[in-house]
């Protein structure tokens, strides 16, 4: 049963960390947009539609604590 409620848990985390990147961009690019951030962010990806400048800013922290920390 352990490893089914460990599979669980990979799942949920999986699905809640995508969840917060996704809308992370997402809400940087709103604030651009209306000019509370910089303007950088408002600019969206010609042929997928996508904030990608917000995505990479929102992944990076993301990236860097799953490659520092120990998760044993």
């Amino acid at each position: 049963m352990s490893i089914v409620i460990m599979i669980a848990a990979i799942c949920g985390i999986t699905a809640a960390s995508m969840t917060n990147v996704m809308s992370q961009a997402r809400i940087l690019y709103s604030y651009a947009k209306d000019g509370l951030f910089f303007k950088v962010f408002a600019e969206m990806d010609p042929v997928a539609k996508v904030p990608v400048k917000g995505s990479w800013l929102a992944i990076f922290p993301i990236a860097i604590g799953a490659f520092v920390l120990n998760l044993n």
